[in-house]
C-alpha cells in the first residue's frame, strides 16, 4: 500500500514539476521574446525620429532659401505693353524674338 502511495506520490510530484518547468520555460522564453520586440519598436521609434528630424532640418533649410530668394531684387522690369518703338522689348513684343 505505502509503495503505492509512493508512486502515486512520485507520479504526482513529476507532474507538478512538469508543469512548473513548462511555466518556468515559457516565461523565461516570453521575457526574452518581449524584451526583443520592446528593443525592435525602439530602434524603428528611433529612426522615424531621425527621419522626422531631417524633414524638419529639410524644411528649415527650404524656408531659408525661399526667404533669401524673395529678398534678392527683382529688378525694374517694364511691361512689353508700353515698350517703346525700336527697342528689344518692342521687336519681343510683336515677333516673340531678340535679334
Amino acid at each position: 500500500m505505502i509503495a503505492r502511495l509512493q508512486a502515486w506520490a512520485v507520479a504526482a510530484a513529476s507532474a507538478v514539476v512538469a508543469v512548473l518547468a513548462a511555466f518556468g520555460i515559457g516565461r523565461v522564453l516570453g521575457g526574452r521574446r518581449a524584451k526583443q520586440e520592446a528593443a525592435e519598436r525602439i530602434e524603428q521609434e528611433q529612426r522615424r525620429v531621425a527621419a522626422a528630424e531631417r524633414d524638419v532640418a529639410d524644411n528649415r533649410i527650404r524656408t531659408e532659401i525661399e526667404n533669401d530668394v524673395l529678398r534678392l531684387p527683382s529688378g525694374t522690369g517694364s511691361a512689353l505693353a508700353d515698350a517703346a518703338p525700336g527697342t528689344a522689348a518692342e521687336q519681343l513684343r510683336d515677333d516673340w524674338s531678340r535679334d
